[in-house]
This record gives C-alpha cells, sequence and structure tokens, in this order.
C-alpha cells in the first residue's frame, strides 16, 4: 500500500462517468473534491479518465456543483485511471451535467515524449496555456504529491 497523505476509504468498482464529482479525504479529516472531466478518452493512453481538482476543503461531504469552478483549480487538469476509485482514494458522490461554465476555456498539456503542448486529444497546440498539465497518465503518488505542495502540507514519506 502507497503512503500517501490522500486517505484510503471505501473501494468502489464505479466506473467513473463525465460529470461525477468525486471526494478525497486528507490527513487532518478534511474533504477536498474533484469532477470527470472525459471519461474513457483518448488522452495520453487509452480509456484515461480527465479530472479537475478544486481548491476549496469541507469538513463534511457536499457535492454542490455551483462551488465547483474552473477558476478554483488547485492543480493543473490531469489525466488519471480507475484504480484511484478501485482502491479508495477518490469516491463518486454526486453527478451533475457538465455545462460549458464548468470547463476551462482550453486544455493545455505538456507532451514530453514530443516536446510540444497539446490539448485533451494530444492536438499540437500554438503555446502554452494555463493552467497547463503534463500530457501523461498520473498515478496516486504523483497526485498525492501535487495536492500536498499545492496545499503547503508536508510530502508523505
Amino acid at each position: 500500500m502507497s503512503n500517501t497523505n490522500l486517505q484510503s476509504g471505501r473501494r468502489s468498482r464505479h466506473t467513473p462517468k463525465v460529470g461525477d464529482v468525486f471526494k478525497m479525504q486528507l490527513p487532518d479529516k478534511s474533504y477536498l473534491f474533484g469532477r470527470v472531466i472525459l471519461a474513457d478518452s483518448d488522452g495520453p493512453t487509452p480509456g484515461s479518465i480527465l479530472v479537475y481538482i478544486y481548491e476549496d476543503r469541507a469538513e463534511e461531504v457536499a457535492a454542490d456543483p455551483t462551488a465547483l469552478s474552473p477558476a478554483r483549480l488547485l492543480i493543473p487538469p490531469v489525466f488519471t485511471h480507475r484504480a484511484l476509485w478501485n482502491k479508495g482514494y477518490f469516491e463518486t458522490v454526486a453527478n451533475h451535467a457538465l455545462k460549458e461554465t464548468d470547463l476551462i476555456e482550453q486544455h493545455c498539456f505538456w507532451d514530453v515524449m514530443r516536446s510540444k503542448y497539446v490539448d485533451e486529444h494530444g492536438q499540437p497546440l500554438p503555446g502554452r496555456v494555463d493552467p497547463c498539465g503534463v500530457f501523461a497518465l498520473a498515478s496516486l503518488n504523483l497526485i498525492d504529491t501535487e495536492i500536498s505542495d499545492a496545499l503547503g502540507i508536508p510530502r508523505a514519506d
């Protein structure tokens, strides 16, 4: 088992769907929330899941989609995989259809293999657009490190 700041909770075989709101628990028992933006996408690997993770922390679970604004992202959009739900690190709490206002204007990722900026489908962009992530599948440890750094909490050993 991985040593992370994100706490493992209830494991789920739920297949993430576009619009799913999920919670993540931190060591202080507060929650962060995320949202599935693309599911089973053609991102960096087949079946990639593009998620937003928001900066607001809560002491209890709430799934108010109006609070999930792309202006309040904690880290840049990130591609990941189902294992984070299967292992209980992400737990779906609601599903709300995405509206145009729920999305950043232009997704941007740095494609290390091709040394260029690309969109969520791997199509080249003329340059960097912030917030800009990495065009790769992120593991639990990488997501945990990015969240910890953004929140200013010590990284897990």
